[in-house]
């Protein structure tokens, strides 16, 4: 094909994919870091399956903050944003706590007084079964059973029996479905070209500054549900190369991985571009 014809028909894998392949000329044999390089197969279908996902499970935000008052919500994020540091749980778990709590409250009022921290347990003893590894659900500090990990995080005042009858309420009003992906989820998939043998992709500048914005968006409902999660993690990731003067492509390609995964969304570069100034005012 001439340069001309190549320019105008449109890559068939996204540049995420092609970051994956252009890794199988890096193996050394070690196989957490070889198996990436099978991913370039399965990764546009995964985000887009991902994205399908993600706003299925998104919570009608209206309904959220007229039975979630702003200021209650902010207060149990606080706390639990402490709780997740002190026990060493990871972002994903807090992330994933959010999505489930914020899904029960706008499906179910929530519970005034001490019964709202039973429920908080619940939830987050849900979020720690669904996405922590067995390490992390061990606890922080040692082989820590999961019931004293409640017990622990209930300032010994709400027993795991209750705990653990709240989260069978909380699965049947979710009817279940506790799995979907949460924003972190998206900002590991679009950090992957980042990332190379000696530097894995968690630990990129780039990726802790947009993991740090959308630690902070969580807590405007309003903004965090105005985006699809691809959108809003790519708009934290935009905002943070941009910070970081990375180069242009770097960001174009940003913007078309997600058009190319979430082709329901209209305009998908103004939206990640509108999300982009959002958080960085």
């Amino acid at each position: 094909a001439t340069p001309e014809e190549t320019l105008a028909t449109p890559a068939k894998t996204s540049n995420l994919a092609r970051a994956f392949e252009g890794r199988r000329g890096q193996c050394r044999r070690l196989p957490d870091e070889d198996a990436d390089v099978v991913l370039d197969e399965l990764v546009d279908s995964y985000f887009a399956t991902c994205h399908e996902q993600s706003q299925r499970f998104r919570p009608d935000v209206d309904v959220l903050r007229q039975r979630f008052r702003d200021a209650d919500r902010e207060t149990v994020l606080n706390w639990l944003v402490q709780a997740c540091d002190v026990m060493g749980y990871s972002d994903s778990v807090l992330l994933s706590t959010v999505g489930l709590l914020d899904r029960y409250c706008a499906a179910a009022a929530p519970p005034p007084g001490r019964r709202m921290q039973t429920v908080l347990l619940a939830v987050l003893c849900t979020a720690l079964k669904a996405v922590a590894v067995q390490d992390e659900v061990l606890g922080h500090g040692g082989n820590r059973p999961l019931r004293d990990q409640l017990w622990h995080l209930g300032q010994h005042q709400v027993p795991a029996e209750d705990v653990l009858r709240a989260e069978r309420q909380v699965l049947q009003v979710l009817q279940f479905d506790v799995t979907g992906p949460c924003p972190l989820e998206f900002l590991d998939a679009l950090s992957a070209p980042l990332a190379s043998p000696a530097r894995p992709a968690d630990g990129s500048p780039p990726r802790y500054l947009a993991n740090f914005l959308l630690q902070l968006s969580m807590f405007d409902a309003e903004m965090y549900y105005r985006y699809p999660h691809a959108v809003l993690a790519a708009g934290a990731l935009d905002v943070a190369l941009c910070s970081l003067r990375a180069a242009p492509q770097v960001r174009q390609c940003l913007v078309e991985d997600v058009a190319r995964a979430c082709p329901d969304v209209p305009d998908a570069a103004g939206r990640v571009q509108a999300c982009a100034l959002e958080l960085q005012g």
